[in-house]
């Protein structure tokens, strides 16, 4: 609630329920909740990638082989990477 009041944003027991409301800096709940769910969906996509180079990297080093896994667990990452946002923009719906 602290970070709420320094935002200027007022949380739903003291507005009554109305998320709607604009803070003093001009930005509501909403825009709050959707900068979340971006940051959210941005950090997934960026360490599912972050993960496959590592695993590759780690077994081109272990087994002593040119890139091979490291191209391979690269474009693996990104495919789960894309796969979980994919899943979560299709369970939130056109909203």
């Amino acid at each position: 609630m602290t970070a709420e009041r320094r935002a200027g944003v007022s949380s739903l027991s003291e507005t009554g329920g109305n998320a709607g409301r604009k803070g003093s800096d001009g930005l509501s709940r909403q825009d709050f909740t959707a900068l979340g769910l971006v940051f959210r969906l941005g950090t997934e996509l960026v360490s599912a990638l972050v993960v496959g180079v590592a695993i590759g990297y780690g077994l081109d080093r272990w087994l002593g082989h040119r890139p091979l896994f490291l191209v391979t667990f690269s474009l693996l990452g990104g495919v789960a990477g894309v796969m979980n946002v994919w899943r979560f923009a299709s369970k939130a719906g056109p909203n």
